[in-house]
């Protein structure tokens, strides 16, 4: 059963530490520079030692967001806390142009503990998806084109937000379903200029933002074998969603600026 102990700490969880976590970024990749960026990976620590299996992972020690079924697994005496850190050394390489980039984020926290011998509850923190990228490129002249350095640079991310629920059915069958909520932007410029002229420049800065929630819906059904071993099977079902973004599109040119604002 859940005491007033627990209800204080999953309430002091939603107030400070979404405050601490949204302004990490772990990513220094130029291939974020397309889409929503580099997807971060949704599984925890005792999931990716494993390889990823997340489904059919079913652990009253582990926290397992992937499949809201496994909260069940929690036995009334256990209140877990998880936190997840990343450490990253990536190397880039064109031509003859090499990169090094070292980084580290603080990735996840979620907790998960019993509401009811048939109810298990789980609320987390995670990152939906990192932007994080700083490039030049020069461009020698030619008939058609004059020499120009263009600078990229991109920032930002989404982060989600869930609160779980599992349920036990029957003996060795449990549901359940989290509720999660997206939010967050990201900011990306082009900056060109023309080598041989400084009287004209031209940047194009896009800002994307969104702000929406999904479900996600699991089960698990798990079947003794003997008396030592036990198999599980889980199944996780995702709703097709589009996330409710808005972009703005700003252009700047030296001999002037024109803006657009459209929405995705």
């Amino acid at each position: 059963m859940i005491d007033f102990k627990e209800l204080f700490c999953a309430l002091l969880f939603v107030a400070v530490v979404p405050q601490l976590t949204v302004a990490q970024n772990n990513t220094n990749s130029p291939y974020t520079r397309y889409g929503y960026g580099q997807l971060s990976d949704q599984n925890f620590a005792n999931s990716k030692a494993m390889g990823g299996v997340a489904y059919g992972l079913r652990d009253g020690s582990h926290i397992n967001p992937v499949n809201p079924a496994s909260y069940t697994a929690i036995d009334s005496l256990t209140f877990l806390f998880d936190a997840g850190l990343t450490l990253q050394n990536t190397n880039f390489s064109e031509g003859a142009t090499r990169v090094n980039a070292k980084n580290s984020s603080f990735d996840y926290v979620a907790m998960q503990f019993r509401v009811q011998r048939w109810m298990g509850m789980s609320l987390g923190l995670l990152p939906y998806s990192n932007v994080g990228y700083n490039m030049t490129r020069i461009t020698e002249g030619n008939d058609d084109t004059p020499a120009n350095r263009q600078d990229f640079y991109g920032d930002g991310g989404f982060h989600q937000l869930y609160l779980g629920m599992g349920f036990r059915v029957m003996r060795n069958l449990s549901v359940g379903v989290n509720a999660s909520y997206f939010w967050g932007g990201i900011d990306r410029s082009m900056v060109v200029g023309y080598i041989n002229s400084s009287n004209y420049n031209y940047t194009d800065t896009l800002h994307l933002s969104a702000r929406d929630y999904k479900l996600d819906f699991g089960v698990q059904y798990t079947q003794p074998l003997g008396k030592k071993h036990v198999m599980t099977v889980g199944a996780v079902y995702s709703p097709k969603k589009n996330l409710n973004s808005n972009s703005y599109l700003g252009i700047a040119t030296g001999s002037g600026t024109s803006q657009q604002v459209k929405k995705m």
